[in-house]
């Protein structure tokens, strides 16, 4: 005969642990968002299928701080007119960059673009001409390049390195679609 029945008392320390383990990754998700920068909600489609419209990405502010923003790297930047907005950078400083018949040309030679973009097709707008970057400029694109506004539009243009605000590396909500972005 047991004279004290602890099932509840598992299950309650079994739920206090489960409740503890959840506040710890949000304690860790929250600390690595404020040590690692800021949150940025995407608007529009032009980064789809990487970043949707309405996701909330976590932008590493940290990075560009010890290296420059390397080739096929999204990065997130602020216009001119202060809104802010994320494209993949495709041309680097010092670059000839050249868009004819939907094909990117770096310095005259055939970019090859990752999986993950969306390629140009052949009626894609093309740039005007050829546009040598300077020493602190990107060109940039969006991952959906039939709707992007991007380095090909004057709105946005070249993007310089001081317009540059940091990398998204992790789009974390919707939680059920949190994951890293390449």
């Amino acid at each position: 005969m047991k004279l004290y029945d602890d099932t509840n008392s598992r299950r309650g320390l079994h739920t206090l642990i489960l409740l503890m383990h959840i506040f710890t990754v949000a304690a860790c998700v929250l600390f690595l968002g404020h040590i690692f920068g800021s949150r940025f909600s995407m608007v529009g489609s032009s980064m789809a299928p990487q970043i949707e419209d309405e996701e909330v990405v976590l932008i590493n502010r940290a990075i560009y701080m010890v290296r420059d923003p390397e080739r096929f790297e999204p990065v997130l930047f602020e216009l001119e007119n202060g809104n802010r907005t994320i494209k993949r950078v495709i041309g680097l400083p010092g670059e000839t960059v050249k868009i004819l018949d939907g094909v990117i040309y770096i310095n005259d030679a055939p970019l090859t673009l990752p999986s993950y973009m969306t390629p140009l097709s052949s009626t894609t707008r093309s740039s005007s001409g050829a546009v040598t970057l300077p020493a602190d400029s990107y060109y940039v694109l969006g991952d959906n390049p039939q709707h992007s506004e991007d380095s090909r539009n004057q709105a946005v243009g070249l993007v310089t390195k001081n317009q540059i605000i940091g990398k998204p590396w992790s789009v974390i909500l919707p939680i059920k679609k949190a994951r890293f972005i390449p």
